[in-house]
């Protein structure tokens, strides 16, 4: 009886101590969404650790347009509330210019590593997306506007 009673305490304490020293972790999930067929952000990785907050990112172009994602439309981090509602994180910085940014040729793709950690706090268990917008010089009357975003869990 005395063993089981020291083999419970031991898991018990080794449970605590994964749970107070664990490390969050986050993944993506879901499909990447955009309101512009052929135009999204697949979110690749979300790199939590302490000295490296990263998102690796991978914007796909499978259309015969030019995309253009401006720096100064800069990404948005939101968290999914209790009641399904997106709320923007807890903003540490904001950025007022940020440079030129960057065109995705027809049928490519081009990757971007964002430092999310300089600009939002994502700290906390949920639901999280990333995204912004970017133009398509698809022959309309100036560019059209194509809202993305990707979806990732933090655990």
């Amino acid at each position: 009886m005395m063993k089981k009673i020291v083999i419970v305490a031991l898991m018990c304490s080794a449970m605590l101590c994964v749970y107070s020293c664990g490390k969050r972790t986050a993944s993506p999930v879901g499909e990447p969404y955009s309101d512009y067929e052929g135009v999204y952000l697949e979110l690749v990785s979300v790199d939590m650790a302490k000295d490296n907050k990263t998102m690796i990112l991978q914007w796909h172009n499978d259309t015969a347009y030019e995309v253009r994602y401006d720096y100064d439309d800069e990404y948005c981090i939101e968290k999914k509330t209790d009641n399904g509602e997106w709320e923007e994180c807890d903003v540490v910085m904001w950025v007022e210019e940020c440079g030129d940014g960057y065109y995705i040729k027809p049928w490519e793709e081009s990757g971007d590593i964002y430092e999310y950690d300089k600009y939002y706090k994502v700290s906390k268990k949920g639901t999280y997306r990333v995204g912004t917008v970017c133009s398509v010089y698809d022959g309309a009357e100036g560019p059209t506007v194509a809202k993305v975003w990707a979806e990732f869990e933090v655990k």
